[in-house]
């Protein structure tokens, strides 16, 4: 079952040694669209933004999902010097099975930021929602991706191809990722 509180749950600020994931915000616009390019989003649904507007149009219809209980987005920062790192997502929150959804800027991969985000989401959703387990979708070819929701116990339980909006196919493979046991990650 989801949340039985749902109506009470608030989006809260996530903390942790290397990041800071705050509500996604119009604030941010200007920072994430030189980010949001088609190097970051080749192995996702959505296509690169083409415009300031499309990056507003997306942060508003995040924050309608956020009042409708459905998503919660965050903005990732790099702790130490408050850098613009990517956005982070728990989706369909309100279900029995939450998905985790991720990107950072090209020139911050390979440097953990990604899984301590998903960490921090897994912790934090874990002790606030009560999912039977939490979706982690990941193209194939996405190697560095893969291994975070190894990380937290997830496996492989489908696979499947989808067309993103750019038009490539991407050939998903699905983890489901345990709750993490008194709200702690692995």
């Amino acid at each position: 079952m989801p949340y039985a509180g749902f109506g009470m749950l608030v989006q809260e600020q996530i903390e942790t040694e290397s990041v800071l994931l705050t509500p996604l915000s119009l604030n941010d616009a200007e920072e994430m669209f030189p980010q949001f390019t088609e190097a970051v989003t080749i192995y996702m649904v959505p296509k690169a933004a083409e415009s300031m507007k499309d990056i507003a149009e997306f942060i508003e219809k995040s924050i309608q999902q956020t009042k409708e209980g459905t998503d919660f987005l965050y903005t990732i920062r790099r702790k130490r010097d408050s850098l613009f790192l990517g956005v982070a997502g728990i989706h369909e929150i309100n279900t029995n099975t939450p998905v985790f959804g991720i990107w950072l800027r090209e020139d911050q991969h390979g440097n953990g930021y990604g899984k301590a985000t998903i960490h921090a989401l897994h912790r934090w959703a874990s002790s606030h929602l009560n999912p039977e387990y939490f979706i982690y979708p990941v193209d194939q070819k996405n190697t560095a991706s893969l291994r975070i929701p190894e990380s937290l116990g997830g496996t492989v339980e489908a696979a499947y191809s989808k067309e993103n909006l750019s038009g490539r196919t991407l050939n998903i493979l699905e983890y489901h990722i345990p709750p993490a046991r008194s709200g702690h990650s692995a």
